[in-house]
């Protein structure tokens, strides 16, 4: 719906983290899904769309991510949503900002949701994160289960970031991924590699 009203363009992608999402940008989303919005942000309506139902760590705190603020005490001028959202930057000169994507196939951001091959390119994924500041014996692919990189500080709050569709701390089960062309299937996590970032890691 937003492509629609926008000539086929798709929104940037607001932060380091791929589920970070520009707060204007949420408030334009759910006017197309038909919420009513109030006139302060604080006071907007969580909307149950932007969370996994399988994430029992958003589903307890989506008020604290839709309402992020930064360890320091100020506000984000972006949301912390369930989602990796596969939306590319671009920079005053129309080129990506976005570093290249690791691993194998033909992985890229997306701009616009008319192109080539929609029906092959990712567009948003379950999150899949991993923290790799754990013991590499106990944890090879880090710890999907208590992510401390960034700024979610679990080991202060007890509030950790976390996998959805999660197996155990070792690894994610797999995840949902809903293509341009609006399917979705399903991914298993031994289907899936390290993809983007390094402190966490993005699987897709």
């Amino acid at each position: 719906m937003y492509a629609d009203e926008n000539e086929s363009k798709l929104p940037p992608g607001a932060g380091y983290w791929l589920w970070d999402m520009d707060r204007e940008i949420t408030r334009q989303l759910m006017k197309n899904i038909g919420m009513t919005l109030s006139e302060s942000d604080e006071d907007t309506p969580v909307s149950d769309v932007f969370y996994c139902p399988s994430n029992l760590t958003h589903r307890r705190s989506r008020q604290r991510c839709w309402d992020y603020h930064h360890p320091d005490g100020s506000r984000a001028s972006y949301r912390v949503t369930g989602y990796f959202w596969l939306l590319d930057t671009l920079n005053e000169q129309g080129e990506s900002v976005k570093p290249e994507i690791r691993g194998s196939g033909n992985k890229r951001w997306i701009r616009t949701t008319n192109m080539k091959g929609a029906g092959i390119a990712e567009l948003v994924i379950d999150v899949t994160l991993s923290d790799p500041v754990v013991s590499v014996q106990e944890y090879p692919n880090g710890n999907f289960g208590q992510i401390i990189a960034g700024s979610g500080q679990g080991q202060y709050t007890g509030y950790y970031d976390t996998t959805s569709h999660l197996r155990s701390d070792r690894q994610g089960a797999g995840g949902n991924i809903g293509f341009v062309d609006g399917h979705v299937k399903w991914r298993h996590f031994k289907e899936m590699e390290k993809r983007y970032g390094t402190t966490p890691i993005h699987w897709w």
